[in-house]
């Protein structure tokens, strides 16, 4: 499960609210197999992968330029909302900072482990504010709380405590840092897991 963040222009961000089925033009990112790889997978793989090619292919164009900075910070998504929310899944639309990895508004169908969702962008620059330094969330990591909770991915109180924290404070930088790229710019905010 990989975590993304993609930042949208404001009419991108209404025509999605009126057009979810043009989300996969903003979640499928760019990523060609190569013939090596598309070698190695089943007959069925491949004929899905080229099935869902032709679906994309298939939905009206977005304007490329309505389409910003794409962050993606692999499996480090669920620890960084842990250490924000103090809850394994649970968001409270009181405290913006909550909201900037499992909050949001769904949007079409699943991309992978559920539909992507939009942060409109008064909520981005909401989420933006409430983000706090990275420093400031240090005493929240505590491997034991993530083991108990089953953050994803697991193996908490194995791996080394310093090395795993600059993991996941690197993570949340980048995170904290495309919300206040959007907020600046106005922009909304697409979050989904695939």
């Amino acid at each position: 499960m990989i975590g993304n963040f993609r930042s949208v222009s404001t009419t991108l961000y209404a025509r999605l609210r009126r057009e979810p089925a043009l989300m996969p033009r903003v979640t499928a990112g760019d990523v060609v197999l190569s013939e090596a790889t598309l070698a190695h997978l089943s007959p069925e793989m491949r004929a899905m992968l080229a099935a869902n090619d032709a679906h994309i292919a298939a939905l009206p164009a977005i304007d490329p330029a309505s389409l910003g900075r794409h962050l993606d910070i692999e499996k480090a998504w669920h620890a960084v909302h842990f250490i924000v929310a103090g809850t394994a899944w649970e968001t409270d639309d009181s405290e913006p900072a909550t909201l900037c990895v499992l909050g949001g508004d769904e949007c079409g169908e699943d991309a992978g482990y559920g539909p992507a969702r939009l942060h409109g962008p008064a909520a981005v620059a909401a989420i933006a504010a409430a983000l706090p330094a990275a420093d400031s969330l240090r005493p929240r990591y505590d491997p034991a709380a993530f083991e108990r909770a089953e953050i994803y991915p697991g193996h908490w109180e194995t791996a080394p405590i310093d090395e795993t924290w600059d993991w996941i404070a690197g993570a949340y930088d980048q995170v904290r840092a495309l919300y206040r790229e959007a907020a600046r710019a106005g922009h909304a905010v697409v979050v989904w897991i695939d």
